[in-house]
């Protein structure tokens, strides 16, 4: 199963029609109907239940279609963050007290003329705490003035 098997799955619970989804697609209604067939041998159950030349979405077409509609969303945002960065809109930053004192302010004032779009999240943590949420990947940037972990390293 590939990501494409995915985006012709939802076409045609868009569409409702393999012939209306393989000419929207450009593919050929052969072509379409073999993903459809692929997904359900893929998952060892019916998507669609096929009355005439209708299609009606199966219960377990219906779980594939909110799970699939969840992972092309996911894929769609996954291109815009790393293409064109449009997506960056939250960053967390953590400083120690001793830098929080100094530098903060104007810190935070370039960031916001910088970037006016970024919603900047501030933490003033002791530098073991900064070093548990760089380990928890729980903060994208940390500005201490000396942090003695193996871990990390630092270049002046």
């Amino acid at each position: 199963m590939t990501l494409h098997h995915l985006e012709i799955f939802a076409a045609v619970c868009r569409t409702m029609s393999m012939t209306r989804t393989a000419e929207e697609l450009n593919m050929t209604q052969p072509a379409v109907s073999k993903t459809i067939r692929e997904l359900e041998m893929f998952y060892h159950t019916s998507l669609f239940d096929r009355i005439g030349r209708r299609l009606y979405l199966t219960d377990a077409g219906q779980k594939l279609l909110s799970y699939t509609e969840e992972i092309l969303a996911r894929y769609k945002e996954s291109v815009s963050l790393l293409r064109d960065g449009s997506s960056f809109t939250d960053c967390s930053l953590s400083v120690n007290l001793n830098v929080g004192e100094s530098v903060l302010s104007d810190l935070c004032n370039i960031i916001a003329q910088e970037n006016p779009a970024v919603s900047l999240h501030v933490s003033v943590l002791n530098v073991s705490s900064i070093a548990a949420q760089l380990k928890a990947n729980t903060c994208d940037i940390a500005i201490t003035e000396y942090m003695d972990e193996p871990f990390f390293s630092s270049e002046y």
